[in-house]
């Protein structure tokens, strides 16, 4: 029995077996696998590195995994990483994967694409440590990948593709993190509400659900039928898991009767649940929690105006290197000093956070950048950033390359109206539609 349960977990360990034109590579694998199953691990190492060395994918991705959990050799993510990028790479070169002739228990572990069909709730919970530790490297691979750290270069192809290989092995956050990908503005993809939806699904559907973000889809029907009750329901469930947005977002409803009845208590103690679940959020890191907390008290968002209040959660955002948390300071403060220069170095400062943005791959932070200078910023009757339509033309075009609809809506705009550019009315219908395809209805009109 004891056998057959190692059998199981290295199966799953490696994934497909391939049919390779070399009968040395499956010679390699088979003495690495019987080594690794008796924990000589010195032996499976040498096989599966000799394996790899004549282009098998499951050598490499074998070797991640030992690697990733520390299996006969010292744990090391980053080569883990390495390993794991060559396993991707090796795949696309070899021929088309084929079921492998090796009998494997039946109703044990479903293959990889029955992982895809049917994600079960309780996969990542019962999945092989071997498989749990694959999974999270393919995780950090995805993120290196779309943020352009870790020794790899910015690439969200790349990181769809690991964040794929994630949730195909358990992880449903690497369905959620491509679900961000299509959902967020910007953000290396085209948006395509319908995919991210799909994608929520399939972490929703493995028991890692990203409650708030589904809530939201369904509250305005975006890549899903309009669904209030639904809605709620997500929402709920992300509040009962300490969600600050989904907390909030309950309290707007409720205070504002949208999609359910008038309640200023229940709104109340929304509001209350989200400050505190964002001020634990913001201990923890999240500068977008500060950011919030500032507007929220910036506005009086369900909580009394407190403009000192609003300034101190900016600044933590800041401390956190948020180009919003320190473009809202310096606005806050522009209308509280009349101290120009401090005035001016704050609002520098925000610039130069933007383009460190924009750089790791966040096209909102482009955009943002050409918003500043498509308007300029002028406080106390003097000019703190200069209005400059060819640099915001810059930026928009930044941004828009990188799938950001708005920017491609300023862009027709500009071309309307002559701005930076020379007026062209077929270019300005071009960005304009494209515009319209994302959800900017402005833009449709």
């Amino acid at each position: 029995m004891r056998s057959r349960m190692c059998q199981v977990t290295l199966g799953v360990f490696l994934g497909f077996s391939v049919a390779y034109a070399n009968p040395k590579v499956d010679e390699y694998l088979s003495v690495a696998k019987e080594a690794y199953k008796y924990k000589d691990y010195a032996k499976a190492l040498e096989n599966y590195q000799k394996a790899a060395e004549l282009g098998s994918a499951d050598a490499y991705r074998a070797l991640a995994n030992m690697y990733m959990i520390g299996a006969g050799v010292p744990k090391d993510h980053k080569q883990a990483r390495i390993y794991f990028q060559k396993a991707m790479d090796a795949r696309h070169t070899q021929h088309k994967p084929q079921p492998s002739t090796e009998a494997k228990p039946a109703q044990t572990q479903p293959t990889e694409t029955q992982q895809t069909q049917k994600p079960q709730a309780t996969e990542a919970k019962s999945a092989p440590k071997a498989v749990l530790a694959g999974a999270q490297g393919y995780m950090r691979l995805g993120k290196d990948y779309a943020n352009g750290q870790g020794g790899m270069s910015l690439d969200f192809k790349k990181a769809i593709e690991a964040f794929e290989k994630a949730g195909q092995m358990g992880e449903g956050q690497g369905y959620n993190a491509i679900g961000d990908l299509y959902y967020n503005d910007g953000k290396g993809v085209e948006q395509d509400y319908k995919k991210a939806f799909e994608y929520y699904q399939k972490a929703a559907q493995m028991g890692q659900p990203k409650d708030y973000r589904l809530g939201v889809m369904y509250y305005y029907g975006r890549g899903v039928e309009q669904d209030y009750v639904k809605a709620i329901e997500h929402f709920e469930a992300g509040a009962k898991k300490g969600d600050g947005w989904s907390c909030n977002f309950l309290g707007w409803m409720y205070h504002n009767g949208k999609g359910v009845s008038l309640n200023y208590q229940k709104a109340r103690e929304y509001y209350r649940q989200a400050v505190q679940n964002f001020l634990k959020a913001g201990s923890e890191g999240s500068a977008k929690a500060y950011v919030f907390l500032g507007n929220m008290y910036r506005d009086g968002d369900g909580v009394p105006q407190d403009y000192q209040k609003a300034m101190d959660y900016y600044q933590s955002a800041m401390r956190l290197k948020s180009g919003d948390g320190t473009y809202n300071w310096a606005n806050m403060l522009a209308n509280n000093s009349a101290d120009h220069e401090q005035i001016k170095v704050a609002y520098q400062q925000a610039i130069k956070l933007y383009q460190e943005g924009g750089k790791n791959g966040d096209a909102n932070a482009y955009a943002s950048l050409g918003n500043i200078y498509y308007n300029g910023i002028y406080k106390h009757g003097s000019s703190v950033v200069q209005k400059s339509y060819k640099q915001a033309l810059e930026y928009y075009q930044k941004a828009a390359e990188m799938g950001n609809g708005w920017s491609y809506y300023k862009i027709g705009t500009m071309y309307a109206g002559g701005q930076g550019v020379e007026e062209d009315w077929n270019k300005a219908r071009e960005h304009w539609q494209i515009a319209c395809s994302m959800g900017y209805e402005k833009a449709c009109k």
